[in-house]
C-alpha cells in the first residue's frame, strides 16, 4: 500500500471569535497526532526565532470553537515529485481550539480514512496513493 507523505500548510483558520488569515506575518501548519487530536502551529515566517503564537496572541481569547479550515496538502507519494492540492473543510461537529491551538472534538474523530478520489486528484497529481487520512 502506498501512503502519502504529507504536510498541511494552513491558509485560513475560521473560528466563532474571528478568522486568522495566513500571510506574510502569520504562517501555520497542521500537525496530526491521532484520530482525535491535532494542533495548529502558528509562527512569524519572517522570523521563526520569535517563537510560536498562541490563540490569545492571534484572537485575544484563550479558547474558541473552530468552524472551518482552508489548507494546502503538500506531499509526495514516490519520494521524487512533490505535488500540492488545496482543500477546505467546514466543521459540522463542535471542535474546540485551546490557547495552545490544540484541536479537540467534543464527540467523534477529527480524522477518518476517506474515499480518495473525492478528496485528491488520483488521476493526475497523486496516482499512486491508496491511503490517506483527512479531516472528517
Amino acid at each position: 500500500m502506498n501512503a502519502l507523505t504529507q504536510l498541511y500548510s494552513v491558509d485560513e483558520i475560521q473560528t466563532d471569535r474571528g478568522t486568522i488569515r495566513c500571510n506574510e506575518s502569520i504562517a501555520s501548519q497542521l500537525i496530526v497526532r491521532s484520530s482525535d487530536d491535532a494542533q495548529l502551529i502558528c509562527y512569524n515566517p519572517g522570523n521563526v526565532l520569535d517563537g510560536l503564537y498562541s490563540l490569545s496572541d492571534l484572537l485575544k481569547c484563550k479558547s474558541c470553537r473552530l468552524t472551518g479550515i482552508r489548507y494546502t496538502i503538500i506531499g509526495t507519494c514516490d519520494d521524487s515529485a512533490v505535488r500540492t492540492q488545496r482543500y477546505k473543510h467546514d466543521f459540522t461537529t463542535k471542535v474546540m481550539l485551546d490557547n495552545n491551538l490544540n484541536m479537540t472534538p467534543t464527540k467523534g474523530a477529527l480524522f477518518l480514512p476517506y474515499q480518495l478520489d473525492v478528496l485528491l486528484d488520483t488521476k493526475n497529481k497523486f496516482p499512486k496513493v491508496t491511503a490517506i487520512q483527512f479531516i472528517a
